[in-house]
């Protein structure tokens, strides 16, 4: 439960200079989709989804979680607002951070460390006000007035002359008639 839960740290790793549990299991699907376009084509993304399900070939197999578009959400949007609200967001550069921490007792503060070896940690939003904290929530710091709003109302698609080369390529018999409908519906 939330109310258990005294502080949150999240340790951003330094690219190619990490290995964890997520690099083997993208290894093993990749070598799966690469075995599979091997013997054939992969011509929608629910072909994806059968080779990842099936990619790991002992104990259980990977849970794939499929998303539409309402699904996600502008988070972008919210950002630019608290920015506007905080001078301090400016003091610094998110790419710099390798280490965050939200403490459940400073809820008006964000802290930082820019390497892993920094012995303490930098304090900055301390000027969140009191009155964007939603103190019902349980979370440390979150803003009450935060409306997630959807990032998309409908499917984004694809342009039209994009979907006439697609099809194209079903009239020419090299994406098969079969996957017709899918390209249709795009």
């Amino acid at each position: 439960t939330f109310k258990s839960i005294k502080s949150i740290t999240h340790k951003y790793l330094i690219s190619g200079h990490s290995q964890n549990k997520g690099n083997n299991a993208h290894s093993v699907i990749e070598r799966q989709i690469k075995k599979a376009r091997k013997s054939a084509p992969i011509y929608v993304p629910d072909q994806y989804v059968s080779l990842i399900r099936s990619a790991k070939k002992t104990g259980k197999p990977y849970t794939v979680h499929e998303l539409s578009y309402d699904d996600f959400y502008d988070f972008q949007s919210e950002s630019i607002n608290l920015n506007k609200n905080n001078s301090d967001y400016e003091s610094f550069k998110i790419s710099d951070i390798r280490i965050l921490k939200i403490d459940r007792d400073k809820p008006n503060q964000l802290f930082y460390k820019t390497s892993y070896s920094q012995q303490n940690f930098t304090a900055v939003s301390e000027n969140i006000p009191k009155s964007t904290r939603n103190k019902s929530a349980g979370c440390a710091g979150y803003p009450q007035n935060v409306e997630l709003k959807k990032a998309y109302t409908a499917k984004t698609g694809i342009t039209e002359a994009k979907k006439k080369g697609l099809l194209r390529l079903i009239d020419k018999g090299v994406i098969p008639k079969f996957y017709l409908d899918f390209y249709n519906n795009l």
